[in-house]
């Protein structure tokens, strides 16, 4: 087991070193630690780090507002205008709740994902799909303003992800995920939902109610 032991460490060296979690929590006993989120903050110390303090992320609310309405930018984007469509944002994969996002979108409903889509993701939904890679900032607004609510539904500790307040900047309410930072953002029944995607029933009721009260997204985002 030792000699396995040396072997791991020489081959990894400091990317997975048991020894340098030693040496960075000695280091940072000395300093104050920013932390992007009250989730974020509570998860390092538990690991027995000290003087952490929340500073959360914050955006240039004088750049992200719609400057299209919706049935325009749907027109630009050549979506569909009468459908609910949801909009995610980011690194795709399991962790960011793309498989359960897959198993629970409703049928007769649109997904704009601005991203890369791995393959062997949205298999159930390809069909449903709207796919926009490489969006720039400017860009990512004409999205916003094409959707009626954004979905944030990462099913790990996600530290404050940006796109809640873009999308609410924007008049969108946002379908946030419990893990992390993102319940932070948004006001549960108010500016959008808190939701377990890890309880994909859960989600799914959501994402059912959505497309049934669509005419009452507009409020949400308005509050947002």
């Amino acid at each position: 087991p030792i000699l396995i032991l040396l072997h791991d460490l020489k081959k990894a060296r400091w990317t997975y070193n048991p020894f340098r979690n030693i040496l960075a929590k000695r280091a940072l006993s000395h300093c104050t630690v920013l932390s992007v989120s009250d989730a974020l903050r509570n998860h390092i110390e538990s690991r027995g780090y000290k003087n952490i303090r929340t500073l959360r992320n914050g955006i240039d609310l004088s750049f992200w507002k719609s400057e299209m309405a919706q049935e325009d930018a749907r027109k630009t984007l050549e979506l569909p205008i009468d459908q609910t469509i949801f909009l995610f944002a980011g690194r795709i994969g399991h962790d960011k709740g793309a498989t359960a996002l897959d198993r629970t979108l409703p049928e007769e409903s649109s997904l704009i994902v601005a991203g890369e889509v791995p393959p062997g993701n949205f298999l159930r939904i390809i069909k449903q799909l709207h796919v926009f890679p490489h969006q720039s900032a400017k860009e990512m607004r004409l999205l916003y303003a094409a959707c009626d609510a954004a979905i944030v539904p990462s099913v790990y500790l996600d530290p404050f992800p940006t796109i809640c307040l873009e999308a609410m900047a924007c008049s969108r309410p946002v379908i946030a995920t419990s893990h992390g930072g993102a319940q932070e953002a948004v006001k549960d029944g108010e500016t959008g939902w808190v939701v377990d995607p890890l309880k994909e029933e859960s989600l799914k009721q959501q994402l059912l109610w959505c497309k049934q009260y669509r005419e009452e997204l507009s409020s949400f985002g308005i509050r947002a």
